[in-house]
């Protein structure tokens, strides 16, 4: 670990020691922000509350004793978030960005534990949970954040509250709920690569005001952001997506509510965004691949990628005794696909980067989901206990295509797969926080899960291009584990809170959907994460200065990874351990009115301690010593961010808002045997709002990457055949046009 911090850019470090020397100077000459203060520099600073703990009532984030990053929409908006990705880039460790081979396919990654993976069977190792209800999938995971209350980010295994498949931690989206005032909120982007968006919402009482309604619509356009250098006057990644949520509010008394949410999204876009990393590849050379410029991309063919959901949502809270029951019931259908199979090879998304049909891919996925959370919470005993108690039940069903061509360019033929999922999970769950003696309180709880799941699976070979299947293998397993959570946490003052906690969680056992006769697709157990995690939050000179800081170390074990039985055949298993140890640190400064100054660091040390049956020198035999210390897969060593945001009010009444970020992430290897590693890159932000003396409309000008960063988060290195890495996006920038009535 201590060798991690010479990877600090001097810079940043003497930043991070004059921000700590600061601090008695601003708690002794400061008294407070002032009432007169406004814009988005004090929604940076407003009070952030915390509903991720399930209690009757949210409270300070400061005061809640796990790792934790929240941002409100107002926030959000003013640091002009878009997605999930972006929330990702303000954060020390946690990395939020899709697979890449398949667009829309999450492959969230926080604290080193994440997958890398766009197969449906693989569970996540983060959890995403949108107005409470968990995504049992990670298919339709890549969200924007229009229209959203507030985001939440749990770094660590949330093995109580939230149960199977937290490993890494938990993202919790809340949707803004509807107000009983009339209003219409509108936004309009205009920008690079032709972008067009349109969003709006109205809202207010529909019967007095006991019943609310809200509606909230996004329509989006861009072309992509590379030239197709395979297709005359074409771009990758371009897209085109539509976003509907209407929402009901019921609430008759104090002690009754009742939200009915509905939300409807569908994508249409490229495949792959993949550029050939290695211009000088065996095969691509072979046969005469010109890789011509360097900005230039290749896709052929380029891929319709399709994905669309529908989730209906239901929160109900009562009022019972000294407490509130809440039940939410959520269902979720949701679909992707990528082109078409064909007889003569798929009709699909080029994997490769070249003019060549090395490698297509054709998938289809058909997810839908039903959920029911049940939960009491309440504080008793004068408020020194408060406890959560509940139950879960959620039922999935899960069909998977895939059609690849590989060396279709040696007159290869398509393989297929296909498979059928049947899952049915229960969950039961308790936690609690009392107050042994003043100021100290004792935390406590637990989880016991169950995860029964039936496939049919036929593997590749069992299937021709055009799906007709025979379904060789045919099985069912429990999985069973109970998580529990212990640790202590210390009111130092009314602004410092320390704690210190172990907890355990598990990401379910399953089957290999992705599996190559004549291999075994499973099962495979469930893998777990241990961590302990001491922690420090502070708040000084009435709220001008916050800096929070955790130290964690995780044992990580029964990993499931893909290793090499014999020759050519490989199998999915608990094959692996790891530890995974680092540090974060948040700061949020306000030195003067109007400029906020933010911080993160994040360091990593992520190493496996054993790996069996993994071929690392690719000899066709496994090299269990040679395992020994590879670096985890999204897991960078180091990230760090730095950001200032200032208002500068004017004599009528209006406000300019300057903003400016950079966010740094580390080397991170490309495949778990460390062949090679996705180079470090750093993303620079920045913009300028003009808001109206009215306080209702503001004008931004605004960039992203504005240095131009060509930069990936995954690939693939294949010997003698290609090493590429899947893109995101270039340079943009916009302006965009809101307004509230």
């Amino acid at each position: 670990m201590l060798q991690l911090f010479t990877r600090i850019d001097r810079f940043t470090a003497a930043a991070l020691a004059s921000v700590f020397m600061a601090i008695p100077a601003i708690a002794q000459e400061q008294e407070g922000i002032g009432d007169e203060q406004a814009g988005s520099a004090q929604k940076l600073l407003q009070v952030i509350v915390v509903t991720a703990e399930k209690r009757d009532v949210a409270r300070n984030a400061q005061d809640v004793p796990i790792a934790v990053n929240v941002l409100s929409g107002d926030a959000i908006e003013a640091l002009q978030i878009d997605n999930v990705v972006d929330i990702g880039n303000t954060q020390p460790n946690v990395r939020l960005q899709s697979v890449g081979t398949v667009p829309g396919v999450a492959n969230f990654s926080i604290r080193g534990i994440g997958l890398n993976s766009s197969v449906p069977s693989d569970e996540p190792t983060v959890g995403m949970v949108v107005d409470g209800v968990p995504l049992a999938a990670t298919y339709g995971a890549y969200l924007d954040t229009f229209d959203v209350e507030s985001v939440e980010v749990l770094r660590g295994p949330q093995g109580t509250l939230f149960g199977r498949n937290a490993t890494g931690g938990v993202v919790s989206m809340r949707s803004r709920r509807p107000t009983e005032e009339f209003g219409f909120r509108g936004r309009f982007i205009v920008g690079s690569q032709d972008r067009v968006s349109l969003a709006g919402s109205v809202e207010g009482a529909l019967a007095g005001d006991d019943l609310l309604g809200k509606v909230a619509v996004m329509v989006e356009d861009r072309d992509g952001f590379f030239d197709n250098g395979a297709i005359a006057d074409d771009k990758i990644g371009e897209r085109e997506s539509i976003f509907i949520r209407p929402m009901l509010l019921w609430e008759p008394n104090d002690g009754l509510d009742l939200t009915l949410i509905a939300e409807y999204a569908d994508i249409d876009g490229d495949g792959s965004i993949v550029q050939l990393t290695d211009r000088a590849g065996d095969l691509p050379n072979l046969f005469g691949f010109d890789p011509g410029e360097e900005d230039t991309l290749f896709s052929d063919p380029e891929g319709d990628n399709n994905t669309n959901w529908l989730q209906l949502t239901s929160d109900l809270n009562v009022s019972i005794g000294p407490g509130t029951l809440t039940s939410i019931t959520g269902y979720r259908d949701s679909e992707l696909s990528i082109g078409e199979p064909s007889i003569n090879g798929p009709l699909a998304t080029d994997n490769d980067g070249t003019t060549l049909n090395l490698f297509n891919l054709q998938n289809k996925v058909e997810q839908s989901q039903f959920s029911q959370e049940i939960r009491y919470a309440a504080s008793v005993l004068d408020d020194r206990l408060n406890f959560t108690v509940g139950g879960f039940y959620l039922i999935q069903d899960l069909d998977f295509q895939e059609s690849r061509l590989v060396l279709g360019v040696l007159g290869a033929a398509p393989i297929a797969t296909s498979s059928v999922l049947d899952q049915e999970s229960f969950g039961l769950f308790g936690q609690l926080e009392f107050e042994l003696i003043p100021d100290v309180f004792l935390l406590g709880g637990g989880r016991y899960s169950s995860d029964r799941k039936e496939v049919f699976i036929a593997s590749f070979g069992e299937c021709d291009a055009v799906f007709a299947c025979t379904f060789g293998f045919q099985d069912s397993e429990t999985f069973d584990d109970f998580s529990p959570r212990a640790g202590l946490r210390w009111e130092a003052t009314e602004d410092i809170t320390a704690y210190v906690s172990y907890t355990r969680g598990f990401r379910s056992g399953g089957y290999n959907f992705r599996n190559t006769a004549p291999a075994t697709p499973g099962p495979y157990d469930d893998e777990s994460v241990s961590a302990v995690e001491v922690g420090l939050k502070s708040e000084f000179a009435d709220g001008r200065f916050r800096a929070n800081l955790a130290l964690f170390r995780n044992e990580y074990d029964d990993i499931q990874r893909t290793v090499l039985i014999s020759g050519t055949e490989q199998n999915v298993t608990n094959a692996a351990s790891a530890t995974v140890q680092g540090l974060e640190l948040d700061l949020t400064l306000n030195p003067i009115d109007n400029l906020v100054l933010t911080g993160s660091l994040g360091l990593l040390d992520g190493e496996f301690d054993e790996f069996n049956g993994l071929d690392v020198n690719g000899d066709g035999i496994p090299d269990p010593d040679l395992a020994l210390g590879l670096q985890l897969e999204r897991a960078p060593e180091l990230t760090y961010t730095v950001g200032a945001l200032y208002d500068i009010p004017l004599e009528n009444g209006s406000l300019f808002t300057l903003r400016a970020s950079y966010s740094y992430t580390d080397e991170t290897p490309i495949n778990t045997v460390n062949s090679t590693f996705l180079p470090d890159f750093g993303l620079l932000n920045a913009s300028l709002t003009y808001e109206f003396a009215d306080g209702r409309t503001s004008l931004t000008a605004f960039g992203k990457n504005l240095t131009d960063e060509v930069y990936g988060v995954t690939g693939a290195d294949i010997p003698s055949f290609v090493l590429f890495t899947y893109l995101e996006p270039s340079r943009t920038w916009g302006l965009e046009l809101k307004f509230e009535y």
